[in-house]
């Protein structure tokens, strides 16, 4: 018998992840949304918007709260690089 090498394959490279601005904003543009008014759907103050899409730090409740008005995950919107601020 004659001893078979297996070659590892190659796992497939996943799509790269939006950034939270681009989620936000795919969405914006989707429905015709100026982000005072994607602000007031959610009930947030622009400044959270505006620190989400940056990358700021944010309660989760803000983020959870956008996720919902946008339709997507909250993971989505927090890149793995930045902690969120425990909620009060």
């Amino acid at each position: 018998w004659e001893a078979r090498r297996m070659t590892p394959t190659a796992l497939p490279t996943p799509l790269a992840r939006q950034s939270p601005a681009e989620v936000i904003d795919e969405f914006r543009h989707r429905k015709g949304w100026s982000v005072d008014t994607l602000a007031a759907h959610a009930g947030l103050n622009i400044k959270q918007i505006y620190k989400i899409k940056r990358c700021e730090s944010v309660t989760t409740g803000t983020v959870v709260t956008l996720a919902e008005t946008i339709g997507c995950q909250p993971g989505d919107l927090i890149p793995a690089t930045s902690p969120l601020k425990s909620q009060r």
